[in-house]
């Protein structure tokens, strides 16, 4: 199977998963980007405000229940966001190969791939033990078995990581080492900025569907809840 068309088939995988999955990185409702993100304050926010300025109370509720709806889809069929941030991410890491860009592309597609393979399978199996440490509090568990359970998925990236730097880019092993754990460092930004990403692409949706619909002539359905 081709590299894109394997892509696809773990995409279509991730989407129908993510409802029963452990881990679900890029999703959120809009009060989790408002109020838990990096970019809450200094962009959300403002961004969210400046666009609901002079509503009511029933137009905001209306905002955020299409928000939550929409947001809910993309976190599940945007994640090939990924693909041209870790182009990028190993391109820069490994400029002095000079290799061509290509090479990136489909190496960030592998790399891609599998780090949403192992969110799938971890995320499933992981399901139950992280159900039973948020009823329990954590409190029946020494203490880093819920660190260890929640980080399961970046520790296998990072040995994936670590086995793509080696065979595709032909690092030694210190080297690979040292641009695994760049790659396992910038990993929670990355995540962040795919967040970020979705959250903009959601904001804009919503306000393009509302418009379309007042547009038409379907006012009331632009403000009421689904």
């Amino acid at each position: 199977m081709r590299p894109l068309q394997l892509f696809i088939v773990v995409n279509v995988l991730y989407f129908f998963t993510q409802p029963i999955s452990a881990y679900r990185t890029f999703e959120g409702p809009l009060r989790y980007h408002l109020e838990l993100q990096e970019y809450s304050d200094e962009f959300a926010s403002s961004l969210i405000e400046k666009r609901l300025r002079g509503k009511s109370g029933a137009e905001r509720e209306a905002f955020e229940e299409r928000f939550n709806h929409t947001v809910h889809i993309y976190a599940k069929t945007l994640i090939f966001l990924g693909i041209p941030i870790f182009t990028l991410l190993f391109a820069g890491l490994f400029w002095a190969r000079k290799q061509y860009f290509a090479e990136h592309f489909f190496a960030a597609i592998h790399f891609w791939t599998t780090a949403m393979l192992l969110f799938i399978v971890l995320g499933v199996l992981m399901a139950g033990p992280i159900a039973l440490l948020r009823a329990s509090g954590a409190k029946a568990f020494p203490g880093w078995v819920p660190e260890v359970i929640e980080q399961g998925p970046l520790f296998s990236i990072a040995i994936y990581a670590y086995r793509t730097i080696r065979q595709v880019y032909g690092q030694t092993r210190w080297l690979s080492l040292l641009k695994t754990l760049v790659i396992g460092y910038l990993w929670v930004p990355i995540a962040v900025l795919i967040r970020f990403l979705i959250f903009l692409i959601t904001v804009y949706s919503v306000e393009l569907f509302a418009a379309r619909l007042r547009s038409e002539g379907f006012k009331s359905l632009a403000t009421e809840p689904l």
